[in-house]
């Protein structure tokens, strides 16, 4: 891992979905497809609806459609976010790599 950016300067990839849907595990498998480019460039943490204690965070960040990827800082605050449904590859790289300020 490169210690080029300063700590907690990853932005997270928040990926909201149901994991017995159909598009959300379409959005997983690329998603895993990508790998280490990917992980190299932000965090990737997932929130899924079979999962009680994650419920409210689809609340607080109005998630309405599902998959959905949202770019946050460290913090939780939205930088962008996805059009929500299935992103290819090459969409969630340039949605990870804008720099948000």
């Amino acid at each position: 891992a490169s210690h080029a950016q300063a700590a907690g300067a990853r932005p997270r990839l928040v990926f909201f979905m149901n994991p017995n849907g159909a598009p959300c595990q379409m959005q997983d498998q690329i998603l895993r497809g990508m790998g280490p480019s990917l992980t190299g460039a932000a965090d990737v943490v997932y929130y899924r609806t079979s999962e009680p204690s994650e419920i409210g965070q689809f609340q607080a960040y109005g998630v309405r459609s599902l998959p959905l990827l949202i770019v946050t800082d460290q913090s939780g605050r939205e930088l962008r976010r996805a059009t929500p449904g299935i992103q290819a590859a090459e969409a969630v790289r340039q949605l990870v790599s804008l720099q948000g300020t």
